[in-house]
């Protein structure tokens, strides 16, 4: 078997032998690459950029107290806002604020908003579940970039169900939609 093997090499011409064992050996060495060496090397690139990052800090000590004030102001902004302290999250007056904000973003859609009912709020784990059933109608693409724009522009609230129908109109369609806000809640039960 084994020289049957030797034999079948030495029969092929010397270009196509190099092309195999070229062949073979590109083959070893993108699988040393994939394997071995690509993790590390990326590990490494990560280290001097971080390296880079901290040099550049070390360097400019006067902007770093700046950096700090500005990453804590935006941390407290956005605890306030997962957190429900923003005061257009109240349950009380989200329902004014989302009515305002809707037919603003359906104006500008070309859609129209036909109601707005808040839904009962519920617990889900360590959160208050604050949702409200919206109604609208318009075409087709009006009805599917209006809740993109709803979930950018009313952050926390995002879109949980979603449903078309065929509307009064031949040409407009009906949707129905939830939009739900996630709060944490305190130890002693109440939403933050």
């Amino acid at each position: 078997m084994k020289a049957a093997v030797i034999e079948r090499f030495a029969a092929l011409p010397a270009r196509t032998l190099w092309l195999v064992i070229a062949g073979i050996l590109s083959l070893v060495l993108l699988q040393g690459w994939m394997l071995v060496l690509k993790q590390p090397f990326a590990e490494y690139l990560k280290l001097r950029h971080e390296r880079a990052t901290f040099e550049s800090a070390a360097n400019s000590p006067a902007q770093l107290p700046a950096d700090l004030e500005r990453a804590e102001r935006e941390l407290a902004a956005l605890t306030k806002r997962l957190g429900g302290a923003d005061t257009r999250n109240a349950p009380d007056r989200a329902i004014v604020h989302l009515m305002d904000r809707l037919a603003t973003l359906a104006a500008r859609h070309r859609a129209t908003l036909h109601g707005v009912r808040p839904a009962e709020t519920r617990r889900a784990l360590m959160f208050d579940e604050m949702a409200f059933d919206i109604q609208g109608a318009g075409s087709y693409p009006a009805l599917l970039g209006w809740p993109e724009d709803m979930e950018s522009e009313l952050a926390p609230f995002v879109v949980t169900q979603f449903s078309i129908k065929r509307g009064a109109t031949a040409d407009a369609l009906a949707m129905d939609l939830r939009l739900t806000a996630y709060r944490l809640q305190n130890e002693a039960g109440g939403a933050k």
